[in-house]
C-alpha cells in the first residue's frame, strides 16, 4: 500500500510516499501523526484509489496492499498542528528534492515554523553516452542536466538552484513564455529567478550556472532525514546490548525479549559488526626443504581474493590484521594467509576458535530503523483523586538498515547482506568516527580522478533554532560547527570553525565555502562543537545538509543551444509544480524561397527538417530531388502539415526520413539515385500505361475480399500540442462501430486534426484500395516510378482492349485489331507515346468498320514504321482500364520488369481536407 501525502489540494507530486498494510487509514494515522485525534471533522481529506473517504469512514476503512492512500490539507487555518505534523510526516521520503517550498509563518507563537523556500525544479536527468536530443518544428521537452545541479543557501531561509540544461542539437527560437517550470512561466517569475539561453558554441561563462559542482553522495538526504544528523559524543551508547540478533539481506534484528537498539542511535552514524563463526586452524608443514608453510584455516570466509585485507577479531591466538595469501571456495572454504609485512603466517597456534572475520577497515552505516508497535499501560489522576488507567500503543526501534561501507567511506556495491541466521555470537558497536567529538564522515568530496581547491557545505536546521521560553518566546540560540578535510592518504586534518544563529522555529540553512591550501581529493568530516540540547523547548537540532567540490568547466557547448537558470525558492514557486524545466522551442533551420536556401528561421516545415537530415549525413543538394521537394513543400505550407517531434533515438536515416514524410502523407524514395519525396494525392491524369501489348506475361489481378476480423475504425495516437500528452483520436467510417480499431501512432503530429486526417486516409485505404495488380514488362516499366498513376488493361473479354495504332487519317485513328462496341455506352481512347506516358483519355466513336474510331484529339500519334507502332488503349468511359498507383519495381535483369501495383480509389482521399467531430 502506498500513502502519498500532498502539500495542497493542487495537482503535482507528493511530498513524502509511505508504504503500510494491514490496517485501517485511521490506526495508520494514529501511529504516523502523533497529534491526530479521530473524529467527524479533520482539515485533511482522503481518497483511496481515487475515491473520497469521509472521516467517519477512515476507522473501518482497510488498507492492503494494492491500495493508493492521497492524504491533502484542505483549505483552513495554515497553522494547523495535523497538518503540519502530517506534510512533515513521521518518516520522509529520500529524495533528491525533500522538502517543500511554503510561505513562511511570521507567527514565532505557532506550534511549527514553515518549510524553507526551497528552490523545486529540475530538468531532465543527464544521459551520459546517449543521443543529443533534437527538435524538429515546435515541441515542448524537458531539457538534459548538463552538470550536476548546484542547490546552495543564499540565506538561511532561502535556497538558490543553478541548473545548465541543453535544450537540444541547433539552434532554436525560446520565448519567454514558452520557458516554464512545472506550469508557471519563467518570466513571470521576476527577480526569482536569473536565466538566458546560449547559442550553440556561445562562451556560457557569462552565468554562474556555467560551474561544474560535484555533489557528494553519502552527504544529504536519507530515511527519515533531510541531512546526517550532527550530535556530540557524549549523547551516543556505544555498544548494542543484546543477547541475540537475526540478520538477513541488509538488516539486523534483535528478537523479542534479546535487548533493545539504543534510543539514541541515529540515521548516518556508523558501526562495526562482528559474527562470530566456526574457524578450524591446521598446521601447514613443512616442504622438502623443511621451510615451514602457511597454517591452513577452514571455514565459511567470503570470497576473498589475493591480497585483500582483512580482519580477524576474537579467538585470542589468531586474531588480527592480515593480508589474503588465498583463498579456495569450497565447504568449508580455505583460506592461507600473510602478516601486514607478507611474512607468511605458518605459526597459528592449530585449534578450533570462534572469531569473526571480514575485509579491514569495513564499516556499517545506518540507513534506517526496523520498527514495531507496542502497548503501555498509563495510570493518570483525576480531579476527584481517582486513577484512570487506558493503555496506549507505541513505536520502537528493533533493528537496522544498514549500508556496508569500504575503507574510503563509499558504498560496497559488491555487498550482496548479511547470511541469513540468528546467532548469539555477534556484536554491535559504534565505530570510533562517532565518538571522536561527534564527527559524521569522512566523505571524499571529489569523484574518483578529479581535484578540487574549493569545497561547498550546508549545515541545517529541520526544526529551526532558538530556544522557547517558558512564555512561548523564542529566543535567540548560537551553535558551533567545525569541518576538517585533508588530503586523501594523508594523516593531518585542517579545521574550519563557523558559527550560526537563529531565532525561528522555520528551517535555516547555510552554505559555507573553503578554500583548500592546494588542489586535491579531500576528505572531508564535520561535526558540531557542544552537545545538542535535548529539552522540549530546545530547537538544536543540526544536519549536514550538503558537501559539493567545483570542478574544472566547460566555456562553451557546440552544436547545441543551452539554457543556464538560477532559481531563488521562494512563495512565488509553488510546491504542487511539477518540478521540472520545460521549454517549448522552435527549431531553426535553412529554408527554401523562390529555389533557393535561406538562412536559418525558425520553422516547423517538413521540407526544412527533410533536408537537414540528409545533409548531416553528408548528402548534398545534389543527392535531392529539390524540384520535388519545393512542389511539396507548396503542398505542406498550404494545408497546414508540419513536423513537430523531439528525436533522441538512434534511429536510421531513412527511418527517421520517413517519420517526417508521415506527417505529410508522405514517403521516402530514392529516384535515379537522388532522394525523392512521394506523396499520395488524389490523381487526374495517367503518366503511363500498360497493357498486354507490352506485358510479357498476363496481368494478375486479386482482390482481398472483406473479412469477419477486418478492423472496423482507426485509432490515432499522436502527441497534443494543446496538452503535451499522448492523446487518441477515433477514425470512423460510417457503419463503423470501433469494436476492432486499429491503433495506429502518428509521430510528428500534433494536431487532432491532422492527426484525424491521417486516420481517416489509412481507414479509407483498409477500405478501398483492396486490388493488386502485378505483370512484367521488358523495360518498358523503367518509365514509372513509386506511386505513379497508370493505366492498366488485359485481354479479358468485357473491359478495355488494346491494340496497335497502324495509321492516322484526319480523326480517325486505324486499329491493328477489331474493336468491340457497346450499345448505349459512351467510348474512349488513349494511346501510349514513344517516351511511355500516356495520351488521353478522348472520346470516340465508331468510324468507317471494326478496325477505325474516330476521336477528336488536341494531339496526334506519330507513326514511325522504323520503330515500335504507337499502343492503342480503348473502352467504355468507365471500363476502359484499370486506374493503379505502382507499389514496386523489380528489374529482373537486364531484359525484364516485374512490377505491382493497387488500385487508385479518390475515395481514399476524401478525408483529406475535413475537420473530426467533436
Amino acid at each position: 500500500m502506498t500513502v502519498n501525502i500532498f502539500p495542497s489540494t493542487l495537482p503535482g507530486e507528493p511530498a513524502e510516499v509511505h508504504q503500510a498494510e494491514g490496517l485501517t487509514l485511521e490506526q495508520w494515522l494514529v501511529t504516523n501523526v502523533t497529534s491526530f485525534k479521530p473524529g467527524p471533522v479533520q482539515p485533511v481529506s482522503a481518497t483511496v484509489n481515487g475515491v473520497v473517504v469521509e472521516p467517519n469512514k477512515w476507522a473501518e476503512t482497510w488498507i492492503s496492499n494494492n491500495t493508493n492512500v492521497d492524504i491533502r490539507p484542505q483549505p483552513g487555518d495554515p497553522g494547523t498542528a495535523l497538518i503540519a505534523a502530517i506534510v512533515a510526516g513521521a518518516v520522509a521520503a529520500a529524495a533528491a528534492f525533500l522538502l517543500k517550498p511554503s510561505i513562511p509563518n511570521q507567527n514565532t507563537k505557532s506550534t511549527r515554523g514553515s518549510s524553507i523556500y526551497e528552490a523545486n525544479a529540475q530538468g531532465n536527468k543527464p544521459k551520459l553516452g546517449d543521443v543529443i536530443p533534437e527538435i524538429a518544428g515546435r515541441h515542448k521537452t524537458f531539457p538534459d542536466i548538463l552538470s550536476s545541479p548546484r542547490r546552495r543557501f543564499v540565506e538561511p531561509k532561502v535556497q538558490a538552484l543553478d541548473l545548465l540544461l541543453c535544450v537540444g542539437k541547433g539552434s532554436y527560437v525560446l520565448p519567454d513564455a514558452d520557458i516554464k517550470i512545472g506550469s508557471t512561466p519563467i518570466a513571470s517569475l521576476g527577480n526569482d529567478v536569473d536565466y538566458q539561453v546560449f547559442e550553440p558554441g556561445a562562451n556560457v561563462t557569462g552565468h554562474i550556472a556555467h560551474q561544474n559542482w560535484y555533489n557528494a553522495p553519502e552527504v544529504g538526504a536519507s530515511v527519515g532525514s533531510s541531512g546526517l544528523r550532527l550530535k556530540d559524543s557524549a549523547d551516543y551508547t556505544q555498544t548494542l546490548d543484546a543477547d541475540a540478533l537475526t540478520f538477513d539481506s541488509n538488516t539486523f534484528v534483535v528478537p523479542t525479549g534479546a535487548g533493545t537498539i539504543p534510543e539514541d542511535w541515529d540515521i548516518g552514524m556508523l558501526l562495526q559488526i562482528n559474527i562470530l563463526q566456526d574457524i578450524d586452524v591446521t598446521d601447514g608443514g613443512q616442504d622438502a626443504n623443511g621451510v615451514y608453510l602457511r597454517d591452513i584455516l577452514e571455514g565459511a570466509f567470503p570470497a576473498f581474493v589475493e591480497g585483500d585485507a582483512i580482519t580477524i577479531s576474537g579467538g585470542s591466538a589468531i586474531g588480527g590484521d592480515y593480508l589474503v595469501h588465498s583463498y579456495i571456495a569450497g565447504t568449508p572454504d580455505q583460506l592461507t594467509l600473510n602478516d601486514t609485512a607478507a611474512v607468511p603466517a605458518a605459526f597459528l597456534a592449530p585449534g578450533f576458535y570462534v572469531a569473526a572475520i571480514d575485509y579491514t577497515g569495513v564499516r556499517y552505516r545506518i540507513d534506517g530503523f526496523v520498527t514495531e508497535e507496542y502497548q503501555v499501560e498509563v495510570t493518570t489522576t483525576n480531579e476527584d483523586g481517582t486513577t484512570t488507567t487506558t493503555t496506549e500503543t507505541r513505536t520502537r526501534n528493533i533493528g537496522c538498515v544498514v549500508t556496508r561501507l569500504n575503507p574510503d567511506g563509499t558504498a560496497d556495491a559488491n555487498w550482496s547482506g548479511f547470511v541469513s541466521q540468528t546467532t548469539s555470537n555477534a556484536s554491535v558497536n559504534l565505530d570510533t568516527v562517532n565518538l571522536e567529538g561527534g564527527w559524521a564522515g569522512p566523505f571524499l568530496a571529489c569523484p574518483e580522478g578529479e581535484a578540487t581547491s574549493r569545497i561547498e557545505w550546508d549545515v541545517f536546521a529541520p526544526s529551526g533554532m532558538g530556544y522557547i521560553d517558558d512564555d512561548g518566546d523564542i529566543e535567540t540560540r548560537s551553535r558551533k560547527v567545525e569541518l576538517q578535510w585533508r588530503e586523501y592518504g594523508t594523516e593531518t586534518w585542517s579545521s574550519d570553525v563557523r558559527t550560526i544563529s537563529g531565532q525561528t522555529r522555520d528551517q535555516l540553512g547555510w552554505t559555507f565555502v573553503t578554500d583548500l591550501e592546494s588542489s586535491m581529493v579531500p576528505e572531508v568530516r564535520i561535526r558540531r562543537i557542544g552537545a545538542e540540547d535535548n529539552s522540549t523547548q530546545a530547537l538544536d537540532r543540526l544536519e549536514w545538509y550538503g558537501l559539493r567540490s567545483k570542478l574544472l568547466h566547460k566555456t562553451s557547448y557546440p552544436d547545441v543551444t543551452v539554457l543556464a537558470i538560477t532559481l531563488i525558492g521562494s512563495d512565488t514557486i509553488a510546491s504542487q509544480t511539477e518540478n521540472q524545466v520545460s521549454v517549448v522551442a522552435t527549431r531553426k533551420l535553412p529554408v527554401r524561397r523562390n529555389g533557393a536556401w535561406q538562412p536559418a528561421e525558425a520553422t516547423r516545415g517538413i521540407a526544412p527538417w527533410v533536408a537537414y537530415l540528409a545533409k548531416s549525413v553528408g548528402y548534398t543538394d545534389d543527392d535531392l530531388d529539390l524540384d520535388e521537394l519545393d512542389y511539396l513543400d507548396a503542398i505542406w505550407q498550404g494545408r497546414g502539415d508540419y513536423f513537430d517531434f523531439v528525436t533522441d533515438d538512434d534511429s536510421t536515416v531513412k527511418e527517421s526520413l520517413n517519420r517526417a514524410l508521415r506527417a505529410g502523407m508522405s514517403e521516402f524514395t530514392i529516384y535515379q539515385g537522388r532522394i525523392r519525396p512521394v506523396r499520395d494525392a488524389p490523381r487526374t491524369t495517367f503518366e503511363h500505361g500498360y497493357s498486354p501489348q507490352n506485358m510479357i506475361s498476363p496481368l494478375k489481378r486479386s482482390v482481398q475480399a472483406p473479412r469477419p476480423d477486418d478492423a472496423d475504425g482507426v485509432d490515432v495516437e499522436y502527441f497534443s500540442a494543446e496538452t503535451w500528452t499522448q492523446e487518441t483520436v477515433e477514425c470512423r467510417l460510417s457503419g463503423d462501430n470501433g469494436f476492432k480499431a486499429e491503433k495506429l501512432r502518428i509521430e510528428g503530429v500534433t494536431s487532432r486534426t491532422k492527426a484525424w486526417q491521417i486516420g481517416m486516409r489509412e481507414r479509407r485505404r483498409m477500405k478501398y484500395r483492396r486490388w493488386g495488380y502485378s505483370f512484367e514488362t521488358e523495360l518498358d516499366a523503367l518509365n514509372s516510378k513509386y506511386m505513379s498513376y497508370v493505366a492498366l488493361l488485359d485481354d479479358v473479354p468485357g473491359y478495355g482492349q488494346s491494340a496497335l495504332i497502324e495509321g492516322i487519317d484526319g480523326d480517325a485513328v486505324h486499329s491493328s485489331e477489331p474493336l468491340e462496341w457497346t450499345d448505349g455506352a459512351s467510348h474512349v481512347i488513349a494511346w501510349r507515346r514513344p517516351d511511355g506516358t500516356l495520351a488521353g483519355p478522348y472520346a470516340a466513336t465508331q468510324g468507317e468498320d471494326e478496325y477505325h474510331v474516330i476521336a477528336v484529339m488536341d494531339e496526334a500519334p506519330v507513326i514511325d514504321r522504323r520503330g515500335e507502332l504507337p499502343h492503342l488503349y480503348f473502352g467504355t468511359v468507365d471500363e476502359w482500364s484499370f486506374p493503379a498507383l505502382i507499389t514496386d519495381i523489380s528489374p529482373q535483369g537486364f531484359e525484364s520488369v516485374s512490377v505491382e501495383a493497387v488500385n487508385y480509389s479518390p475515395e481514399v482521399y476524401a478525408d483529406d481536407d475535413n475537420t473530426p467531430p467533436e
